[in-house]
């Protein structure tokens, strides 16, 4: 796709809380909270350290922003 396409050759910013789809077209991934960083990395490791059993990118996303939002 066009995204996955322009990410070979540049940086492409994707703004979204749809983790399902970002797990599609990122290789790497930045948590952004209040302006904050909480996560820049690899997307895969990202998920294997915080997705769970399931491997998922939403477990991932709310395990990073729980501590932030209590």
């Amino acid at each position: 796709g066009i995204v996955s396409d322009l990410g070979s050759a540049s940086a492409t910013i994707l703004s979204s809380h749809v983790m399902e789809d970002v797990a599609l077209m990122a290789g790497r991934i930045a948590v952004l909270h209040d302006g904050r960083l909480l996560h820049d990395g690899p997307l895969d490791a990202f998920v294997a350290e915080r997705g769970g059993a399931d491997g998922s990118a939403e477990l991932a996303f709310l395990t990073t922003i729980a501590p932030v939002l209590a």
